[in-house]
């Protein structure tokens, strides 16, 4: 067996990639995974399917519902009526999306999927983190559909404005679905 010494330009090239390594193992173990917070203090929601209407809560009510205030949803008139007006703020850390609760900021209840005697639908309930499960929504972006979706990990479901119960039961929103898609703009 022979033993070659390395050249000292091969032990400076070792010495470099070893501290390389290293440096790159310390970024790796003290980073975690990307966190973004999503906040939009003040919006009216307004579905891809019918740009004339707009999400909203009746006082009293805790059914959401399209309301037709045109000038409000389609024309830019401000400020919107209090039933329109919501928060949609991240409440939970991300797992590759946002995790936002959407609350209405007039009652200050939150958009909340429930089964309802065996039927999942959206309903606006106080909010509070025992009911997370029906409180969290995922929110994404379809590029298909150039606006928001925002989907349901509690009950599998996704908000569709073309479901009278605004909840359709699938394994994640369709991006092609323009029931299924938001835009949001300042309230």
């Amino acid at each position: 067996m022979t033993t070659r010494k390395l050249s000292r330009r091969a032990r400076r090239a070792a010495g470099g990639l070893a501290a390389a390594l290293l440096a790159f193992l310390t970024v790796v173990t003290l980073s975690g995974t990307a966190q973004a917070y999503t906040a939009w203090p003040d919006v009216i929601i307004i579905p891809r399917s019918n740009g004339n209407t707009c999400l909203a809560q009746d006082w009293g009510s805790s059914l959401p519902h399209l309301d037709t205030n045109v000038p409000v949803c389609q024309q830019g008139a401000r400020p919107a009526p209090k039933g329109m007006q919501w928060a949609v703020t991240s409440a939970a850390p991300d797992t590759g999306y946002s995790n936002v609760k959407i609350r209405n900021l007039w009652s200050g209840d939150c958009l909340t999927a429930v089964n309802d005697g065996g039927t999942w639908r959206a309903k606006i309930l106080g909010c509070d983190s025992s009911r997370n499960g029906g409180q969290l929504w995922a929110l994404t972006w379809s590029a298909q559909q150039d606006g928001w979706q925002f989907y349901n990990f509690g009950s599998h479901a996704c908000l569709d404005s073309g479901q009278g119960t605004f909840l359709l039961r699938q394994d994640g929103c369709n991006p092609a679905n323009r029931y299924q898609t938001w835009w949001s703009a300042n309230a």
